[in-house]
Protein backbone atom coordinates (compact mmCIF):
# COMPACT_ATOMS: atom_id res chain seq x y z
CA UNK A 1 0.00 0.00 0.00
CA UNK A 2 2.57 2.59 0.96
CA UNK A 3 4.34 1.50 -2.17
CA UNK A 4 1.29 2.52 -4.55
CA UNK A 5 0.74 5.83 -2.11
CA UNK A 6 4.17 6.86 -3.36
CA UNK A 7 3.80 6.14 -6.95
CA UNK A 8 0.70 8.54 -6.95
CA UNK A 9 2.25 10.96 -5.24
CA UNK A 10 5.23 10.58 -7.65
CA UNK A 11 3.32 10.45 -10.41
CA UNK A 12 -0.22 12.10 -10.21
CA UNK A 13 0.31 15.36 -8.14
CA UNK A 14 4.10 16.65 -9.20
CA UNK A 15 2.39 15.80 -12.80
CA UNK A 16 5.29 14.92 -15.27
CA UNK A 17 7.77 15.59 -12.74
CA UNK A 18 11.08 14.08 -12.10
CA UNK A 19 10.04 13.23 -8.66
CA UNK A 20 10.60 9.38 -9.59
CA UNK A 21 14.20 9.55 -9.99
CA UNK A 22 14.45 10.90 -6.00
CA UNK A 23 15.21 7.60 -3.87
CA UNK A 24 13.87 9.42 -0.61
CA UNK A 25 10.18 8.51 -2.60
CA UNK A 26 11.34 4.79 -3.41
CA UNK A 27 9.67 2.07 -1.97
CA UNK A 28 10.31 -1.54 -3.16
CA UNK A 29 7.54 -4.01 -2.40
CA UNK A 30 9.42 -7.74 -2.18
CA UNK A 31 6.90 -9.02 -4.56
CA UNK A 32 6.77 -7.11 -7.65
CA UNK A 33 3.18 -6.32 -9.76
CA UNK A 34 2.95 -7.26 -12.90
CA UNK A 35 0.84 -5.11 -15.18
CA UNK A 36 -0.01 -6.32 -19.15
CA UNK A 37 -1.42 -4.32 -20.91
CA UNK A 38 -2.38 -4.10 -24.96
CA UNK A 39 -1.51 -0.92 -26.82
CA UNK A 40 -3.88 0.42 -29.87
CA UNK A 41 -2.06 3.10 -32.33
CA UNK A 42 -4.68 5.22 -33.93
CA UNK A 43 -4.10 5.80 -37.85
CA UNK A 44 -3.56 9.19 -37.91
CA UNK A 45 -0.16 9.19 -35.34
CA UNK A 46 1.53 7.13 -37.80
CA UNK A 47 -0.02 9.30 -40.76
CA UNK A 48 1.79 12.71 -39.11
CA UNK A 49 5.03 11.14 -38.59
CA UNK A 50 5.50 7.66 -40.71
CA UNK A 51 5.45 4.13 -39.30
CA UNK A 52 9.17 4.08 -39.18
CA UNK A 53 9.36 7.05 -36.78
CA UNK A 54 6.56 6.32 -34.92
CA UNK A 55 7.42 3.16 -33.98
CA UNK A 56 10.76 4.72 -32.65
CA UNK A 57 8.69 6.84 -30.74
CA UNK A 58 6.24 4.37 -29.46
CA UNK A 59 9.28 2.56 -27.99
CA UNK A 60 11.07 5.50 -25.95
CA UNK A 61 6.95 5.98 -24.78
CA UNK A 62 6.83 2.52 -23.57
CA UNK A 63 10.72 2.52 -22.28
CA UNK A 64 9.67 5.46 -20.24
CA UNK A 65 6.83 4.51 -18.83
CA UNK A 66 8.39 1.34 -17.60
CA UNK A 67 11.43 3.04 -15.80
CA UNK A 68 8.62 5.13 -13.96
CA UNK A 69 6.66 1.91 -13.16
CA UNK A 70 10.06 -0.28 -12.30
CA UNK A 71 11.05 2.57 -9.17
CA UNK A 72 8.53 0.97 -7.60
CA UNK A 73 8.89 -2.94 -8.44
CA UNK A 74 5.72 -3.03 -10.95
CA UNK A 75 6.26 -4.59 -14.47
CA UNK A 76 5.06 -3.09 -17.35
CA UNK A 77 4.50 -5.64 -19.59
CA UNK A 78 2.99 -4.72 -23.54
CA UNK A 79 1.64 -8.13 -24.57
CA UNK A 80 -0.25 -7.10 -26.99
CA UNK A 81 -0.18 -3.85 -30.07
CA UNK A 82 -1.69 -2.94 -32.75
CA UNK A 83 -0.89 -0.09 -35.44
CA UNK A 84 -4.13 0.86 -37.15
CA UNK A 85 -2.16 1.33 -39.80
CA UNK A 86 -5.00 1.10 -42.88
CA UNK A 87 -8.08 2.48 -41.23
CA UNK A 88 -8.69 2.69 -37.39
CA UNK A 89 -10.56 0.22 -36.20
CA UNK A 90 -13.03 2.47 -34.54
CA UNK A 91 -14.25 6.45 -34.89
CA UNK A 92 -12.24 8.87 -33.10
CA UNK A 93 -13.77 11.66 -32.41
CA UNK A 94 -13.23 15.09 -31.53
CA UNK A 95 -12.85 14.94 -28.23
CA UNK A 96 -11.39 12.03 -26.17
CA UNK A 97 -14.50 11.94 -24.51
CA UNK A 98 -16.67 11.28 -27.23
CA UNK A 99 -14.05 8.26 -27.99
CA UNK A 100 -14.53 6.49 -24.78
CA UNK A 101 -17.62 4.54 -25.52
CA UNK A 102 -16.38 3.60 -28.58
CA UNK A 103 -13.07 2.37 -27.60
CA UNK A 104 -15.15 0.25 -24.62
CA UNK A 105 -16.75 -1.28 -26.73
CA UNK A 106 -13.74 -2.42 -29.08
CA UNK A 107 -11.94 -3.47 -25.86
CA UNK A 108 -15.05 -5.57 -24.97
CA UNK A 109 -15.17 -7.49 -28.36
CA UNK A 110 -11.18 -8.23 -28.34
CA UNK A 111 -11.73 -9.75 -25.02
CA UNK A 112 -8.22 -10.84 -24.75
CA UNK A 113 -7.64 -10.74 -21.24
CA UNK A 114 -5.04 -8.17 -20.38
CA UNK A 115 -5.30 -6.59 -17.43
CA UNK A 116 -5.69 -2.89 -19.57
CA UNK A 117 -6.08 -1.38 -22.94
CA UNK A 118 -4.21 1.85 -23.96
CA UNK A 119 -5.34 3.64 -27.17
CA UNK A 120 -2.74 6.24 -28.53
CA UNK A 121 -4.50 8.87 -30.12
CA UNK A 122 -3.48 12.80 -31.36
CA UNK A 123 -7.47 14.68 -31.27
CA UNK A 124 -5.58 18.38 -31.31
CA UNK A 125 -8.67 19.63 -30.04
CA UNK A 126 -7.25 21.58 -26.88
CA UNK A 127 -10.66 21.32 -25.34
CA UNK A 128 -10.12 17.50 -24.93
CA UNK A 129 -7.93 16.15 -21.85
CA UNK A 130 -4.84 14.55 -22.40
CA UNK A 131 -5.92 11.36 -21.13
CA UNK A 132 -8.97 9.59 -19.74
CA UNK A 133 -9.20 6.24 -17.81
CA UNK A 134 -11.50 5.29 -14.87
CA UNK A 135 -10.69 5.13 -11.33
CA UNK A 136 -9.86 1.07 -10.08
CA UNK A 137 -10.92 0.46 -14.16
CA UNK A 138 -7.92 -2.56 -14.45
CA UNK A 139 -8.82 -6.36 -14.50
CA UNK A 140 -12.75 -5.38 -15.19
CA UNK A 141 -15.01 -4.09 -18.22
CA UNK A 142 -13.65 -0.52 -17.62
CA UNK A 143 -9.71 -1.15 -18.31
CA UNK A 144 -8.97 0.82 -21.24
CA UNK A 145 -7.53 4.42 -21.18
CA UNK A 146 -6.97 6.82 -23.82
CA UNK A 147 -3.40 9.06 -24.42
CA UNK A 148 -2.62 11.93 -26.59
CA UNK A 149 0.75 10.95 -27.08
CA UNK A 150 0.82 13.10 -30.44
CA UNK A 151 0.57 16.86 -31.24
CA UNK A 152 -0.78 17.49 -27.35
CA UNK A 153 1.89 15.86 -25.81
CA UNK A 154 4.05 17.95 -28.05
CA UNK A 155 5.88 14.38 -29.36
CA UNK A 156 8.18 14.20 -26.51
CA UNK A 157 8.13 10.65 -25.06
CA UNK A 158 9.14 11.62 -21.91
CA UNK A 159 6.10 13.49 -21.56
CA UNK A 160 3.83 11.16 -23.13
CA UNK A 161 4.87 8.81 -21.23
CA UNK A 162 3.66 11.11 -18.12
CA UNK A 163 0.66 10.70 -19.29
CA UNK A 164 0.22 7.58 -20.07
CA UNK A 165 1.83 6.80 -16.63
CA UNK A 166 -1.09 8.94 -15.32
CA UNK A 167 -4.00 7.37 -16.89
CA UNK A 168 -2.45 3.60 -15.96
CA UNK A 169 -2.12 4.91 -12.20
CA UNK A 170 -6.18 5.85 -12.49
CA UNK A 171 -6.75 2.26 -13.64
CA UNK A 172 -5.10 1.24 -10.66
CA UNK A 173 -7.36 3.19 -8.68
CA UNK A 174 -5.67 6.13 -7.46
CA UNK A 175 -7.92 10.09 -7.81
CA UNK A 176 -6.02 13.02 -8.30
CA UNK A 177 -4.68 14.72 -4.89
CA UNK A 178 -5.43 18.18 -5.52
CA UNK A 179 -7.04 20.91 -8.18
CA UNK A 180 -3.75 21.09 -9.66
CA UNK A 181 -3.76 17.79 -11.31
Amino acid sequence: MIMISVFIFATLKLSFSQLWHNSEYMVVSKTPMCIEATIDVSKALIDIKGLDDFSKYYQQILFEVSRIFAWHNIKFNVVGWNFWLGHDQIQIGSTIEETMPRYRQFVMDQNDGRDIHILFVNINNTVSNLGKSFYNGACTVDSYAIAQVGDRAHWDAIYAAGIVAHEIGHLLGFDHIDESN
